[in-house]
């Protein structure tokens, strides 16, 4: 797999700078971990949480297809399909936050500044690495239904760790204090922007990258 020097460059500034944020708010979060079971803990809620699991996905895409562009990984992670998968759920990361958080909580300093680049940042510079650097392939616009299934997966987990443990990573979930209904609402709504952004995705890929890069 072939990579030009400036898309070799571009590649490996995203991924120093999302994994510079991903380290940022790690660091964070272990803020106040006084023993190896709180640390555990604290990493547990790091990892439960949407959006770091989404960032973590945007970092790999940029660095492993560089680094490994031989192995299954790096076949995987340079397919069309799942850069193209990463834009979405990315995209969908900022919209839901800016709606649905980005409101209720006002961050101040390295949490301020973890959080912009994470939700938004981080978003941003995705959306131009992939419409300048998107690998030519084929996306059917049933991919946009198939790339649930990451949403899907996440959204079934929180549920069920959050009645487990009582801990939701997003209140819009917490079946203890939102009614079954407007939790079904929401869910309905977060993985019916999945799929409009993806229909757009793919017409986009479709209709312009596709016809720029014949």
């Amino acid at each position: 797999m072939y990579f030009p020097a400036k898309e070799k460059i571009v590649r490996i500034v995203l991924f120093i700078f999302s994994l510079f944020t991903l380290i940022l708010q790690y660091g964070i979060m272990l803020q106040g971990a006084d023993g190896f079971e709180t640390f555990i803990s604290k990493t547990i809620t790091f990892l439960s949480y949407m959006t770091i699991l989404t960032n973590i996905l945007v970092a790999l895409v940029y660095i492993v297809p560089l680094v490994m562009p031989a192995t299954k990984p790096g076949k995987f992670l340079s397919n069309p399909f799942v850069q193209t998968a990463t834009l979405v759920y990315i995209i969908v990361v900022c919209i839901g936050y800016h709606i649905l958080l980005s409101k209720i909580w006002s961050p101040q300093g390295l949490q301020k500044a973890a959080d912009i680049s994470l939700h938004y940042l981080v978003p941003v510079f995705y959306i131009f690495f992939w419409l300048f650097f998107v690998q030519k392939g084929t996306l059917k616009y049933t991919f946009a239904f198939t790339w649930l299934l990451y949403p899907a997966a996440y959204l079934i987990y929180a549920i069920i760790r959050g009645s487990i443990t009582g801990i939701y990573s997003y209140y819009f979930l917490d079946l203890q204090k939102n009614e079954l209904q407007h939790v079904i609402t929401i869910i309905t709504a977060l993985l019916s922007a999945y799929i409009i952004v993806g229909l757009v995705a793919i017409f986009i890929y479709r209709k312009i990258l596709m016809r720029l890069k014949a």
